[in-house]
Formats: structure tokens, sequence, C-alpha cells
């Protein structure tokens, strides 16, 4: 494994004032929903950080089989999570899509079906889309109600979390980030990026920018993306058809 501290063993955004009473620290960092690494992958959503309710229905805690791993699942803190409790974390966040007991969070429908408007071969379920998120952990609050401070440090605190994640995407796969803060962090990230296009005006009113463009990381490995200033839940009918019209001719 990994010789610097895993994602499922971070406990940076705990240990930090400013962040410390923003995260849930019974809810277990998640690095991608899906498995990222797949050679299959042909696409990868990215967005701001797991929801709450991936793990929390309004009656309390999900039963273990209907959510993804909490430090409870495995009786130790964080930090002191074995291998085997690691192996076992990212098995389940693997199998998320495809875990015959549980329906992946709402959140995920109608990306998935941009996805297929796009391109019938891109599917969760099927391994050739996967999710990854700026942020691996949970928060207390919905991410529009945190603080731009508390935002971005969140960000910060995860980058070398997030960066290893895209690392390990395959290099033909094209990067789709769901909405301006996830693409504006990316500028921010330190990486080299290359913009084809953008920003572009695909729908004027309600108004819709768009970018394209390559990632390039530290490693020297490149990484094409397409970028949208609205998240996907909160597009228009009108919105959303021009978007999977423009992904058409610019992210196959």
């Amino acid at each position: 494994m990994e010789n610097e501290v895993m994602a499922e063993r971070c406990t940076t955004c705990l240990n930090d004032r400013i962040t410390e009473s923003a995260i849930v620290s019974d809810c277990l960092p998640v690095r991608a929903f899906g498995n990222h690494s797949d050679a299959r992958v042909k696409v990868a959503t990215v967005g701001l950080n797991p929801a709450l309710n991936e793990f929390r229905s309004p009656g309390g805690w999900k039963p273990e089989a209907l959510r993804l791993a909490m430090v409870d699942d495995y009786k130790r803190d964080r930090a002191n999570l074995t291998d085997d409790n690691v192996k076992d974390a990212r098995t389940r966040r693997e199998n998320y899509f495809c875990e015959v007991r549980r329906k992946p969070h709402s959140y995920f429908e109608r990306l998935n079906e941009l996805l297929q408007t796009v391109n019938a071969t891109w599917s969760y379920k099927a391994g050739s889309a996967v999710h990854c998120d700026l942020v691996a952990c949970a928060t207390k609050l919905a991410w529009s109600h945190l603080s731009a401070r508390v935002a971005s440090k969140l960000a910060e605190n995860c980058r070398q979390h997030f960066l290893k994640t895209l690392s390990q995407i395959p290099s033909g796969a094209c990067l789709l980030l769901n909405g301006a803060f996830v693409f504006g962090e990316l500028c921010r990230q330190g990486l080299y990026m290359k913009l084809d296009r953008g920003p572009e005006p695909i729908c004027p009113e309600p108004l819709l920018l768009v970018w394209r463009g390559t990632i390039v990381l530290r490693s020297g490995k490149r990484q094409s993306f397409c970028a949208w200033s609205v998240p996907v839940r909160y597009l228009q009918l009108l919105q959303e058809k021009n978007l999977a019209s423009w992904l058409r001719r610019h992210c196959q």
C-alpha cells in the first residue's frame, strides 16, 4: 500500500481548527464511487464531496449493507485502521454502483442520464464511468451552506488524495467537471491546465458556460477535461440539452 497516509486513515481535517467541526468523523473518506483505476473507465465525473445522506437517513445511520464504510464498522478510529479494514472499505466503494442491496444516491441519476445521452456506452453501473470528489469526507452541512473559508480549506487539505485519484484514472478517460467550483479548484491546484475552448456560453438564458482542455499532472500524465458552470442537478431543460449536445461534439 501507499507510503503516504491513505485517504481512509486521513485525520488532517479532524485536526485542523478551520475544518474540524465541519466534517463527520464517523464516516470514512470516499476517494471515488466505483473503481476509478479500472481499465474500462472511459469517463470520470468530478464533484464536490460525498453527501451525508449516503450514510444517514432521517431515522439515524443506515444499516451497513445500505451505505459505505464508517469507523464503527471496524471498531477503530481512522488512524488505526488495519490494511484489511482499508481494503474492505475500498472494495465497498468500488462496488458502489453494482451492489444489488443498495440504490445509488439520487445525485447520480441525472449525471448518469447526461452520460447516457452523450454516449450510450458510458454507465456507472457498467464500470465505464466513475465519480470522484474534490473532498473525500462527508460534511455536516451541505456544501452550499459551508463558508467560503471552510470549503477552500477542505479542498486544500484533501488535495493530495484527490490528485492521487486523478493520477490513477486511465489516461484515455475524459474528466467531466460538474460545476464552476470544481473547475475553479482544479485551476487552483497548481496543475498545468491548457484551455482549448472557454469560457464559452452555450445557453444565454439562463447562462451556462463551458470549458474544454487538458490537465497535466505533476507526473506528466495528461488528462482531457470538459467543464460547465452549473452543476447538473440545477440545470434547466434547455441548459441540459445544450450541454449534452456540446459534450457529444467535444468529449468522445
